[in-house]
């Protein structure tokens, strides 16, 4: 899966939402084309490492916008978690899901876990936002 992204490092809501309303505004375009993103996601890891973006169709193949990088994300099995409400509520469930993981002995595959926003919040009542996390499996 081809991944086009901006990183940050705070779980607090008020920076995610921020950075992601920058990465909106610098980044969903190169100059004359701009990036079609297939799905959006948010990367994270346990240490609080983030990265905010949207899949791509394929590896770009001209020069990204500031500030967006690119990666190729690792394929495999994925425990999925789904919350449906305000994306206010996104901080706390990963929380949860990370200390499920620890409390359960979930065995993990140490790459990204996932925030996949399954719909759109411009579209879609708030109330019938759907997320899935995902933590990588072996």
């Amino acid at each position: 899966m081809h991944y086009v992204y901006s990183t940050f490092s705070n779980l607090d809501i008020v920076s995610k939402s921020t950075r992601w309303a920058e990465y909106n505004v610098a980044n969903p375009h190169v100059p004359d084309k701009p990036l079609q993103f297939l799905t959006y996601l948010t990367l994270f890891k346990p240490e609080m490492r983030f990265c905010a973006g949207g899949t791509v169709a394929a590896a770009p193949v001209e020069k990204l916008p500031l500030a967006a990088l690119y990666m190729e994300l690792e394929k495999g099995r994925y425990l999925q978690f789904t919350v449906i409400g305000n994306y206010s509520q996104l901080p706390e469930a990963c929380k949860t899901v990370l200390k499920l993981v620890k409390e359960r002995g979930i065995i993990t595959r140490g790459g990204w876990y996932i925030e996949h926003y399954v719909n759109r919040h411009l579209s879609t009542p708030e109330n019938e936002l759907t997320t899935h996390i995902l933590v990588p499996i072996p």
